[in-house]
């Protein structure tokens, strides 16, 4: 859900990450990153 959201809308960051259940911003970004090897805004920004 949280990579779709990051995919299909220009929503903020911090509103993709409290959709995504985080109540920290730091939190969710850090949890992606270690995921996915991507910070959200990088991820954001590759072509699909």
């Amino acid at each position: 859900m949280t990579k779709t959201l990051l995919q299909t809308t220009d929503d903020s960051i911090e509103t993709v990450s409290f959709n995504s259940g985080f109540n920290s911003i730091s939190h969710f970004v850090t949890t992606f990153k270690k995921r996915t090897n991507y910070t959200p805004l990088q991820f954001r920004k590759l072509d699909f």
